[in-house]
């Protein structure tokens, strides 16, 4: 009986031992490392408060995407795209839009100069149109201007009445212009007079774009909704 029990026993423990190797083997690379693409340059974000984010993605085709932690042990300098080896866990945030990782450098892989290409939307506008009417400008508690940011992707502006930021996603090449929906708006009051609901709608369907000398066109499925004129 005993020498069975000892064989049982035995049996045991190679089997728990076989089990720990193989569990092991099979996770190979710590999953917790792993390579980013880091952009040439921050850009505006918020969290709790208003602050400078990174850029990062996975892949080269990828889209650029907030990161709103620190990168522990990361001499960033600004005008340069990284690829960078990092180890990440998780923080348990459960603040909306803040990143749920945090990125510790392992080492930076590569380091790139880029050259940064201002698009001519990177300007300040004063809206003229709205849907094919004038703009009673006079009227408005405050001037409907936009400040377009192409480095950061960042558009800030006035509805004729409250302030707004948010990002948007551009291509000078293919003319396509998107504005990231919804969006945070200040709360004041509108006067009678308020084109705050058309603009909102027309902003939002807003699909591309084209500039034609000191004047800019907002355009839905081929019709302009928004005329914008540049800003001295």
């Amino acid at each position: 009986m005993k020498s069975i029990l000892s064989v049982f026993i035995l049996i045991l423990f190679a089997s728990c031992h076989g089990f720990r190797s193989s569990g092991s083997a099979s996770s190979g690379q710590d999953r917790g490392v792993k390579q980013v693409i880091v952009a040439s340059y921050r850009a505006d974000c918020f969290a709790l408060t208003a602050q400078s984010c990174y850029l990062i993605k996975q892949n080269q085709e990828d889209e650029w995407k907030f990161y709103y932690n620190e990168l522990a042990g990361f001499d960033y300098e600004e005008g340069y795209e990284y690829v960078i080896s990092v180890k990440q866990k998780r923080n348990n945030n459960n603040i909306n839009d803040a990143s749920d990782v945090e990125y510790e450098l392992i080492e930076v892989i590569s380091k790139v100069k880029k050259e940064i290409k201002i698009s001519p939307l990177y300007d300040t506008w004063g809206l003229l149109e709205l849907n094919g009417e004038a703009i009673e400008i006079g009227r408005l508690a405050r001037s409907p201007l936009v400040d377009i940011n192409t480095l950061k992707k960042i558009i800030q502006g006035s509805t004729g009445c409250n302030s707004f930021s948010t990002g948007f996603q551009y291509n000078d090449d293919e003319g396509t212009f998107k504005v990231n929906f919804p969006f945070a708006l200040t709360k004041m009051a509108c006067p009678d007079y308020s084109i705050e609901d058309d603009f909102l709608k027309a902003l939002e369907s807003v699909d591309h774009f084209k500039i034609s000398g000191v004047d800019l066109y907002f355009l839905s499925n081929g019709k302009v909704v928004l005329k914008y004129r540049k800003v001295d």
